[in-house]
């Protein structure tokens, strides 16, 4: 099998797409992966579109790979996951980790949930590469979900109050659009008039001093447009995106 890209268009915000996306389905189609909420755009799918999608799959005999990994940080759309929101949940293999919601990305800690018989099977192939995630990790995580659960409602407000800041400004500055992040904590930059996102990253590093992943780091269909991430103080955010204001305004017609 060969893996099949199909980029959401950018123009409804890079939401999903369900007719696009099924139309390129069919009867050799083993998987879909759907990453919800959405690195780098910060996108959470409409319940509807998900469901759409996982009906189509399973008419296909195909499954659907939910990327889950910022479900945590969810802000304004349904937190639930693909599997909860369709009637074929036995078609859906939910990955989900630590690293975010928990700020955990060093321990490496993550899982997979499905249907038991394709289960079974990825644990034959992960016990010959990985062998499992150290005791050490693992007991972390289960610290992590049963334990309280105050700090991560700390973090998950202030990544709230950071993303509605970013949205502010980022109205506020010409020449730079972004899709209201949903989730995660991305805001997917589209400064106007901009073909070379690494080119223009590497200006805004050289000539202003703050980082932006560039798009065409995550795809053909990202090309044009620079990632920014929210996982930063207030302070730094304010300072950052005064320079990155200044850099675009010196790079206007």
């Amino acid at each position: 099998g060969h893996p099949v890209e199909v980029p959401m268009p950018a123009e409804t915000g890079y939401g999903l797409d369900a007719n696009r996306l099924i139309a390129e389905m069919g009867a050799d189609t083993a998987a879909v992966v759907l990453t919800t909420p959405s690195n780098p755009t910060g996108q959470v799918f409409d319940p509807e579109a998900i469901r759409a999608v996982v009906e189509a799959a399973a008419d296909c005999g195909a499954y659907v790979i939910a990327d889950e990994v910022y479900a945590g940080l969810t802000y304004d759309r349904d937190p639930r996951g693909i599997a909860a929101l369709t009637g074929h949940p036995e078609h859906v293999l939910t990955v989900g980790s630590c690293s975010k919601t928990y700020a955990m990305t060093g321990w490496r800690l993550g899982w997979l949930a499905g249907d038991r018989t394709v289960i079974d099977e990825v644990v034959k192939i992960h016990e010959s590469t990985t062998a499992c995630a150290s005791s050490v990790a693992q007991n972390a995580a289960i610290a992590a979900l049963t334990g309280p659960q105050e700090p991560f409602e700390e973090m998950y407000d202030a990544f709230e109050e950071r993303r509605d800041y970013v949205v502010e400004r980022i109205a506020g500055i010409d020449g730079l659009t972004a899709p209201r992040p949903d989730g995660a904590f991305y805001a997917f930059l589209d400064p106007e008039g901009v073909t070379d996102s690494l080119a223009f990253a590497k200006y805004l590093l050289g000539e202003h001093g703050v980082v932006l992943a560039p798009g065409s780091g995550f795809g053909d269909a990202g090309e044009g447009n620079l990632r920014l991430s929210f996982a930063a103080s207030l302070d730094e955010l304010e300072e950052g995106l005064d320079r990155i204001a200044a850099g675009v305004a010196a790079r206007s017609p």
